[in-house]
């Protein structure tokens, strides 16, 4: 089993996940099965990933980002002159950019050329509820005098997601942005914009009131802090003709608002403790025992 912050050889990690001893993306029956990456090659690893310009990197450039869904294990060479590959978790594709401007900036950074900036995020382990499926939990059960977004009734909260979404999606438009929306792809973000070469990943929070209030998920948080081309357009009073909006960077965002927990997620870490003990055992325990040990 992996150990978080340990480092391993690229003939363990071969050992464990195959693929190339070389590859910085090894495979495996047509698959990406590990992420290899040199922290001088990308400085912004594990959040962002270069994708170099020789044919078969940018081919497995692209094969990863079509595993968007897959966890994948990802190792850091911290020292080049040290072969040792340092675990730093799962993760998963968020998103990917080949925009000059972005291109541009992390092409600066590494001192190479690229031809995409892949982004990251953590994954949780499979005990770990997905993020979009707390914000429907939180948005279905929290209420608030306010009326920020996400609170209170569940149809009333859709309707006003909805009208904000498309009032976004229209103002981008109108700017002259592509907009495709990537609600359903639990990216983190709710619309892909793209002009001119230029990237933005939209969340829309959409609030009835006129309180800029709303649950905010865990994915969404770390989307804001890590992805540099993150925006979040609030608007408020979603539903009525007079609506606003107002939009923050991500880095902005964190800066401007007071992030709190208002909910937590418990799971079991031992396992039921009659499993652990045999029929012959169980027999010579007293009885209030073996009461005591069944689940309830």
């Amino acid at each position: 089993m992996l150990k978080l912050n340990t480092n391993y050889t690229r003939k363990e990690i071969n050992k464990m996940f195959r693929g190339g001893l070389r590859d910085y993306l090894p495979t495996y029956k047509g698959k990406v099965t590990s992420i290899c990456v040199k922290k001088d090659m990308n400085p912004d690893a594990p959040n962002v990933i270069l994708v170099g310009e020789k044919e078969d990197i940018r081919k497995r450039g692209e094969m990863l980002c079509k595993q968007k869904k897959d966890a994948l294990p990802v190792f850091i060479q911290l020292n080049k002159n040290i072969p040792e590959w340092t675990y730093v978790g799962h993760y998963r594709v968020n998103s990917w950019a080949i925009s000059s401007k972005i291109i541009n900036k992390h092409k600066k950074r590494a001192g190479r050329s690229i031809t995409k900036v892949i982004f990251l995020r953590r994954s949780m382990d499979s005990t770990d509820i997905d993020s979009s499926d707390i914000d429907q939990k939180l948005k279905s059960k929290l209420k608030t005098k306010g009326k920020g977004g996400g609170f209170g009734d569940v149809e009333k909260n859709r309707e006003i997601e909805k009208a904000a979404i498309s009032f976004v999606t229209k103002l981008y438009e109108k700017r002259g942005w592509s907009v495709e929306s990537v609600e359903n792809e639990k990216r983190g973000f709710d619309l892909l914009c793209t002009k001119n070469g230029l990237d933005e990943n939209v969340e829309v929070k959409g609030v009835e009131g006129t309180k800029y209030s709303f649950p905010i998920t865990a994915g969404e948080v770390r989307q804001a802090r890590e992805n540099p081309v993150y925006v979040i357009y609030i608007v408020t009073s979603a539903l009525s003709k007079h609506h606003k909006s107002k939009w923050f960077k991500g880095k902005e965002f964190i800066k401007e608002f007071k992030i709190e927990p208002v909910q937590y997620r418990a799971t079991l870490i031992t396992r039921n403790k009659l499993s652990k003990i045999t029929a012959d055992k169980l027999k010579a325990l007293p009885k209030r025992l073996i009461k005591s040990l069944r689940p309830k």
